[in-house]
């Protein structure tokens, strides 16, 4: 029997519905029942306010992340942020402002395919980005489509079929778009042309996380997470391995126990690449061949960040750990949002940044994990909350994007 904390966590959310060939839609689940009150959401804390976040503007992009928990995370490209919701509408605008450059609408194409997942009423079908560079802007779509707009004013540049349903957070970069799609391939496509340039395959195991991870790109290599529980560095000209390191073994009575999905992006700084899995690892990795430094037993879907000479990692009962980045060693562990299903974290300044189901920001200091802001965002929080140039940027479910400064 699944816990009323693994049935919440395995809902709410892009977090990671849980995906299996011919399931039923996950909108009718119960997330908690009667008896399941240690499993319910941490109510608020109080908090001493040490940061007052301030709303500088806020835009609608469109109608939502939907019912299917699509996680679409805005970008920011130059002096624009650009965001998708579910629906097909995707939006730039001025960073600081808010003054809306350009709005576009895409529309689902009637071919290709699109998996059983999700409420049937439910028309969105946007299911990967968003990505920005090298003059484009790129999402994925579940018929299994990767769409490029023109970045200076939304129009479209490309629209090509991949192998499957387009999944995760793609990336762009040396001439080429990387996206992964729900049948375990990571794609490169020509940024001028979409023309496919190389594919990777992968294996899936019979269940996953759904959701896909963010790829990333540093340096002329790709490092791109897989649902088989490996981190896989390739050359980004040909697609050629470089290393693979498996985050760890699936073991287990059950096969949600055996999930190892690699949902978290690789965060990448100096000789170093950090990373974690679903009922796995939080590990430190060298850049150059994929060794291990040191690892910790941590299961999460996010993505990790970095600063202060820290790792933090939202595990999957929703602590929130700092980690030395030179060993295993936690340093705090803040546990005041247990079950809030918080986004992962962000870097800002000298604090860190989550937001929650309920579209509250908190503001943590690194030093010591204590709460020292929160502020009333929206609805909904699913994506990672995006920080530059002193301004944080939210997008909820209701397709709100809204900016705020700090004092």
């Amino acid at each position: 029997m699944i816990s009323g904390t693994t049935r919440l966590r395995s809902a709410i959310c892009l977090l990671a519905a849980l995906l299996l060939s011919g399931c039923a839609a996950l909108g009718n689940l119960e997330f908690w029942s009667d008896d399941d009150e240690a499993d319910r959401p941490m109510p608020l804390p109080d908090i001493r306010m040490e940061v007052v976040l301030k709303r500088e503007w806020s835009a609608n992009v469109g109608k939502g992340l939907g019912e299917r928990f699509a996680r679409l995370t805005p970008t920011l490209l130059a002096d624009l942020v650009i965001a998708a919701d579910a629906f097909g509408s995707v939006a730039a605008f001025e960073r600081f402002s808010g003054k809306r450059r350009w709005r576009t609408r895409i529309e689902p194409s009637d071919e290709g395919f699109e998996f059983g997942f999700g409420p049937r009423r439910d028309a969105a079908f946007v299911s990967a980005g968003v990505a920005a560079g090298e003059g484009i802007v790129v999402v994925g779509t579940s018929n299994g489509e990767v769409i490029a707009l023109d970045a200076a004013n939304g129009r479209t540049v490309w629209r090509v079929a991949i192998s499957s349903e387009a999944e995760g957070k793609p990336v762009i970069g040396g001439g080429l778009v990387y996206i992964g799609a729900a049948d375990g391939r990571l794609a490169a496509l020509d940024v001028l042309s979409g023309k496919v340039r190389w594919n990777h395959d992968s294996q899936v195991p019979v269940l996953t996380l759904r959701g896909g991870g963010a790829v990333n790109y540093v340096d002329g290599v790709v490092y791109a997470p897989f649902a088989n529980g490996k981190l896989i560095a390739l050359n980004s000209e040909d697609g050629e391995i470089l290393w693979e390191h498996r985050m760890s073994l699936s073991q287990g009575r059950s096969e949600l126990d055996r999930i190892i999905d690699v949902d978290s992006s690789a965060e990448v700084l100096g000789r170093f690449v950090y990373s974690v899995n679903y009922n796995g690892n939080l590990k430190s990795l060298r850049r150059s061949d994929g060794t291990s430094v040191w690892e910790m037993k941590v299961s999460s879907y996010l993505p990790v960040a970095t600063g202060y000479g820290n790792v933090y990692v939202v595990d999957d009962q929703d602590a929130l750990l700092a980690v030395d980045q030179r060993e295993a060693n936690v340093l705090w562990r803040q546990e005041s949002l247990l079950r809030r299903a918080l986004t992962a974290p962000t870097a800002v300044s000298s604090y860190l940044a989550v937001g929650d189901m309920e579209g509250y920001v908190h503001l943590i200091a690194q030093t010591d994990g204590r709460l020292v802001g929160r502020v009333k965002a929206g609805r909904q929080l699913f994506a990672p909350l995006l920080f530059a140039d002193g301004l944080l940027y939210c997008f909820d479910s209701g397709g709100k994007l809204t900016a705020f400064s700090f004092s």
